[in-house]
């Protein structure tokens, strides 16, 4: 597994080596963004409940961050980010007490950044980032909370 990762490692760095770049000027501005997706899955059998009992444990989550930048000064940027996020849970159990279990979980962050490049070489560089971690999460039922409240408040008034 840690020669995998060193390949990545120095598959990454090739890459980065072909795109060269000089000092980032002033007035540009940058677009980026990633996609993830990563799934878990856990398989378990445990002979103390009743002699056999198999649990299965699934978590799936999706990422979208698009974000943008503009360039104030050389290789200084400040810009906007988002993070948007699905995360699906399952719990499934064998054992005659057991209901299955399922949540998704949707979340929105959105914030501002400062970047700073420091580029050693026109090729290779550091960033350094500031900025706040600001989020929602937009579950049903945090959702439909909120609208209670809103009712609440709008019988009070």
């Amino acid at each position: 597994m840690q020669k995998h990762f060193l390949l990545l490692i120095i598959c990454c760095a090739l890459v980065q080596a072909g795109h060269a770049q000089n000092a980032l000027k002033a007035g540009t501005v940058a677009l980026s963004g990633s996609i993830n997706f990563t799934q878990n899955k856990e398989d378990t059998n445990s002979p103390y409940y009743n002699g056999s009992n198999s649990y299965t444990y699934t978590d799936k989550i999706f990422n979208f961050n698009p974000g943008i930048s503009y360039f104030v000064a050389d290789n200084l940027a400040i810009g906007a980010d988002a993070t948007w996020s699905i995360e699906e849970i399952s719990d499934k159990s064998n054992s005659n007490s057991s209901t299955p279990y399922y949540r998704t979980t949707t979340s929105l962050r959105v914030g501002p950044f400062a970047r700073r490049y420091y580029m050693l070489t026109d090729q290779f560089g550091f960033t350094g980032t500031l900025g706040p971690a600001m989020s929602t999460i937009l579950s049903p039922l945090a959702i439909m909370a909120r609208r209670t409240r809103q009712r609440a408040d709008f019988m009070r008034a």
